[in-house]
């Protein structure tokens, strides 16, 4: 995402994985912000954002991912079970009488690690 010129915000949940990414990313001098937290919550000092990429399976879509995202932002993220996961391509767009609305579209059979926090597998 940073070599296509985005500002990039990154949460990973596991300390020594967050450690080796931003080792990694420094090395290869890219400006990326990276924290270590519950990915669910995304990272609301940024927000809105105008797209969110979850790298992880949840059983559902987090509403504070939804929430943080800009009028016409696009959250992608894998949705199912454990075993079985569809990509969902979420879209907020402007509602009728004011609030926001979500157009899904569903993209079948993918397998991702679990997302885990507050909103994810617990």
């Amino acid at each position: 995402m940073k070599e296509l010129g985005a500002d990039v915000y990154s949460v990973e949940r596991i300390n020594e994985l967050y450690l080796q990414s931003k080792k990694n990313l420094e090395l290869l001098n890219y400006e990326v912000n990276l924290k270590c937290d519950d990915g669910t919550k995304g990272w609301e000092e940024f927000a809105p954002f105008d797209g969110i990429l979850v790298t992880a399976g949840s059983p559902k879509v987090p509403e504070t991912l939804v929430s943080q995202l800009k009028m016409n932002g696009i959250l992608v993220i894998p949705v199912g079970s454990k075993e079985f996961q569809e990509i969902w391509q979420v879209i907020k767009i402007p509602g009728k009488t004011g609030d926001s609305e979500l157009i899904i579209n569903k993209f079948k059979d993918f397998k991702f690690v679990p997302l885990i926090g507050s909103e994810g597998w617990q």
